[in-house]
């Protein structure tokens, strides 16, 4: 009970506050270690071996590898329609700049798992399915929206992704053991 409490206030905050505490991110990489499926592997700060590019943390399950990102998507906002001129000018801003930091968010985490599956198909974990995940923080509703999955991308709230995470007949257990000690061992201390 106290864990899940303590966690659902990491998740609202992003991060622990206090200087020193935590680097920045390190809020949602905690939470993601904490709520993997049971039989999954955390690979944690590593990076692809002459790149450096940072891979915070992969999940080895049975779906495959996920490249999670430790950094929130913010949640669309909708402009106040009814809003006077002025206020409606400051709604679009702050949402044009919301979409702008979506969209990075969602960019990296795409090209962290792509460069990460052109990385594997050159070794014998070729084939592999390398997917990319990144979270809305939690959004407090009795019943969370469903998550998009396009073209390799995972979108959606923290509190749908250990289901999603731990579906898909790709790995099994052995296989995810060895293909999480691979990469432990062949990729670069981030």
């Amino acid at each position: 009970m106290v864990k899940e409490r303590l966690t659902t206030l990491l998740a609202a905050l992003g991060e622990l506050p206090g200087p020193g505490l935590l680097l920045p991110g390190e809020g949602l990489a905690r939470i993601v270690d904490d709520i993997c499926p049971a039989g999954a592997m955390v690979v944690r700060s590593k990076s692809l071996p002459g790149c450096a590019l940072a891979l915070e943390r992969l999940v080895v399950g049975p779906r495959g590898v996920v490249v999670v990102s430790t950094e929130w998507v913010p949640p669309r906002s909708k402009m106040n329609v009814g809003a006077p001129g002025a206020l409606r000018s400051a709604c679009t801003a702050a949402t044009s700049a919301q979409d702008r930091r979506r969209s990075r968010v969602v960019r990296e985490a795409l090209r962290r798992a792509r460069a990460l599956h052109a990385w594997l198909d050159g070794t014998a974990w070729a084939g592999v399915p390398v997917w990319a995940a990144v979270c809305l923080p939690p959004l407090g509703a009795p019943v969370p929206p469903p998550p998009v999955v396009i073209d390799g991308l995972w979108v959606g709230p923290i509190e749908r992704l250990p289901a999603w995470l731990a579906s898909g007949p790709e790995l099994d257990s052995s296989s995810r053991a060895a293909l999480g000690c691979f990469l432990n061992s062949e990729l670069s201390p981030a």
